[in-house]
């Protein structure tokens, strides 16, 4: 107000990304439902590798993520390779950082 612009509103977040992000709906998270997701993600993307997608969820969905990975991890023994960033340094830490 002091600098006289207008200050403009938007539709808010949620109606932004819906128009580009799809819905997935699931009545247990396992890990082929986060692979089903991820498998829509790329269909919309331009390359099929490289890519960083965001997830948008509220704490539940955010703590079931972390729950279903991580027994992943513990319950398969997962090769070190099929979990490597260049980012965490040759690593992926584990334990609500999915």
């Amino acid at each position: 107000m002091d600098t006289g612009r207008p200050i403009y509103i938007g539709d808010g977040i949620i109606p932004q990304v819906e128009r580009f992000a799809s819905k997935y709906a699931f009545a247990k998270l396992t890990v082929d439902v986060f692979t089903t997701a991820l498998a829509m993600l790329v269909e919309k993307a331009e390359q099929p590798t490289g890519n960083k997608f965001v997830f948008i969820c509220n704490e539940r969905m955010w703590f079931l993520v972390q729950k279903v990975l991580g027994k992943y991890l513990a319950e398969f023994k997962t090769e070190g390779t099929y979990l490597y960033s260049k980012q965490a340094n040759g690593y992926v830490d584990v334990g609500a950082t999915f």
